[in-house]
């Protein structure tokens, strides 16, 4: 079976992103009338992003060793696949009417905060391990 490898950077993102749904989750069901609805929402939209962002880590393993012109055609095709794939899924959970369409849409919108905060995070370890090197070599 084909095990799914994914980088450190994409499993510290996918790390935020979960972290960042469940903060989003209880914040909201202090303001929602229906509580499961929104927890709903919230964990539908985090799900697909989970899913997008593991798409796009595979996709860029993928293209890194095509040539430039294969690479920029399976890239395109990669991206579109991934944006019918969230429209689909937002249209059938959107027709169920089970779900708050508010917290799927916070849900989809999580991985844009998480990729800010991911890369501050990274920043802030590389520059610990700068500076934990200079005083080892020392």
């Amino acid at each position: 079976m084909n095990s799914i490898k994914i980088s450190d950077t994409c499993k510290m993102l996918l790390i935020c992103i979960v972290s960042l749904g469940v903060v989003a989750s209880a914040v909201g069901v202090f303001f929602t009338h229906d509580t499961m609805k929104w927890l709903l929402g919230i964990v539908s939209g985090t799900f697909i992003s989970v899913i997008r962002v593991i798409m796009l880590d595979r996709t860029l393993k993928k293209a890194v060793n095509m040539d430039k012109d294969a690479a920029a055609l399976y890239t395109r095709a990669q991206y579109t696949l991934r944006l019918f794939l969230t429209i689909a899924a937002v249209i059938a959970i959107a027709i169920t009417k089970k779900v708050n369409i508010y917290g799927l849409v916070i849900g989809l919108l999580i991985p844009q905060p998480s990729t800010y905060l991911t890369n501050a995070l990274m920043a802030r370890h590389r520059k610990k391990e700068e500076i934990t090197g200079k005083e080892e070599c020392e």
